[in-house]
């Protein structure tokens, strides 16, 4: 209704009290402040200042209401049809005006045929439609395709079915577009063709009835033709023949490499599942060595109830002279190797047996000599674990070679890192530290991630559980003192916290410990090395 009566005419001059003092229009959706002033209900939205001011003599509008009665009176208000200008002659109340434009027959429409962009009167639309508007779709007087008068004359150069003379003027008409080149090719007497036995050489081209009276005079001309056209097929085929012949020796000969090539990748199938033998050996090796770390940390923890000093050092002392030994006899080993190798490779070429032979002898010293790498391993494993061990609730665990922790970390191999574990006492919990060099969790791929895991130790039936003291990170400034810190105290309902069932327990802490960006702006990593105290507040409680 806010467009209809925006130029809308009454039959009497509309009164003041009925015009908005804004748009200068009869009022729509009249709202009355607390003034006494009427305004269009857009107007006053548009036009009331912040403070609530009254746009004709600033007074407080508030509170303003919609005038319902006011808008009542406008309605019953006689006022001519919008399209009075072009001859229309209804004249009702206002309210009904915009029902009556929906059905003026003197509101403009466009004409609904595509193409066409002329508006019309609506009474007169339909004369339009049917008698003279150009885009009105006809069907074809040939085809019968609907197509506007504007596109017929375009439409009769492509119509299948148009009718057309014959080109060759042999007096054919109403000849139907698509079946002219049929004509042309076969019925027309006056189109030029070539003779039947082109093929064969003759190259006489003429009318139909031209060519049919050649073919009867000409007969021995084209047997000669068609003899020497037999006769060049033949030695084609001859030679396809031959061709053949060559193209199947050359099939049989690859398919002889083929089966050469399936026999030499047999073998190598079975070579491959004689190494894979071999390394599922090394991995149920691995396994074991695994399953015997537990008994080597209990080991090492009754090695850390020694009563002094001194004998931790001898056994330390014992522990590097085992190592001496040990390197002393890979060397050897070693030694032995190469000279087995060497003397396998002269002795290859003479003798096939006496190879096979070398190999296994190989075979049986890198395996002796890659047991005395894990016996290696685990003796450094140890003496790193006795000088790692802390007593006192406090570690510092060095982490090095930090560029390539990251990367492993990135790539997936290595997500996490794991410290040497330490005790709360003497006598106390058993716990580790855990890093994600990339993070974990919210701090995955921004962040380093550090938690806190209590692990089974061999006190815990005489602990207080769940775990309940303060913990500590601190990643320390290794160029000046902007240490980063964060502490937080155990839920006492997190299962990290209970009495350990496994090994160790699930780590808890700081997903968002330190990001990426801070960590390489600052001295924390020299030398490609991090440190990071851990400290676990008793309160003064000892154990």
């Amino acid at each position: 209704m806010d467009n209809v009566t925006d130029n809308v005419q009454f039959e009497d001059k509309l009164p003041d009290r009925y015009v908005c003092p804004l748009c200068k229009k009869v009022l729509k959706d009249p709202l009355q402040t607390s003034c006494g002033h009427r305004f269009c209900s857009r107007c006053l939205k548009a036009s009331v200042s912040l403070e609530g001011l009254c746009p004709v003599d600033g007074e407080n509008v508030n509170p303003f209401f919609q005038d319902i009665s006011c808008q009542r009176e406008i309605y019953q208000l006689i006022c001519f049809c919008n399209n009075h200008d072009v001859g229309c002659t209804w004249k009702e109340k206002l309210q009904n005006l915009a029902e009556h434009l929906t059905q003026c027959d003197y509101r403009k429409l466009p004409c609904p045929n595509s193409g066409c962009n002329i508006q019309l009167l609506a009474q007169d639309l339909q004369e339009h439609i049917e008698r003279n508007c150009l885009y009105k779709k006809i069907p074809c007087q040939w085809c019968e395709m609907l197509i506007t008068e504007a596109e017929q004359k375009d439409h009769e150069e492509t119509c299948t079915r148009f009718p057309l003379s014959c080109p060759e003027r042999c007096g054919e008409v109403n000849i139907p577009r698509e079946l002219l080149d049929d004509h042309i090719q076969n019925h027309c007497p006056l189109a030029q063709i070539v003779c039947p036995y082109s093929r064969s050489g003759c190259s006489f081209k003429g009318p139909r009835n031209a060519v049919e009276e050649h073919c009867s005079q000409q007969t021995k001309e084209h047997l000669d033709f068609t003899a020497r056209s037999f006769t060049r097929y033949n030695e084609k085929l001859s030679e396809m023949e031959k061709t053949t012949r060559t193209l199947t020796t050359e099939k049989l000969s690859l398919q002889t490499q083929l089966d050469d090539q399936r026999e030499a990748l047999a073998n190598t199938v079975r070579d491959m599942r004689v190494i894979t033998t071999k390394v599922d050996h090394i991995d149920r090796t691995l396994s074991d060595h695994k399953n015997n770390l537990s008994g080597i940390q209990q080991k090492l923890v009754s090695l850390s109830n020694l009563p002094s000093i001194e004998q931790v050092s001898a056994q330390l002392e014992e522990f590097r002279q085992a190592i001496r030994e040990h390197e002393v006899l890979i060397t050897s080993l070693k030694r032995e190797a190469t000279r087995v190798v060497n003397n396998t490779r002269v002795a290859a070429g003479a003798e096939h047996g006496a190879a096979g032979s070398s190999s296994s002898r190989l075979d049986r010293h890198e395996h002796q000599l890659a047991l005395h790498d894990i016996n290696l391993a685990e003796q450094d494993i140890k003496i790193q674990m006795l000088e790692a061990t802390s007593y006192e609730g406090m570690y510092i665990w060095k982490i090095d070679v930090w560029p390539k922790r990251l990367q492993e970390a990135k790539s997936g191999r290595t997500p996490s890192i794991y410290s040497p574990p330490f005790y709360v006492g003497r006598f106390g919990y058993k716990v580790c530290a855990r890093a994600y060099p990339n993070g974990d969790g919210i701090g995955k791929d921004e962040y380093m991630s550090l938690f806190f895991v209590v692990m089974k130790g061999e006190y815990d039936a005489l602990l207080p559980w769940p775990f309940h003291h303060k913990v500590t990170f601190r990643l320390l400034d290794q160029g000046g003192s902007a240490d980063v810190t964060d502490s937080f105290r155990p839920d006492p309902n997190s299962s990290s916290f209970k009495k350990p069932t496994s090994d160790m327990n699930i780590a808890s802490g700081c997903p968002t410990f330190i990001s990426h960006r801070t960590l390489r702006t600052r001295g924390y990593a020299r030398d490609d090395t991090l440190f990071i105290k851990v400290t676990v507040d008793t309160g003064g409680q000892v154990y």
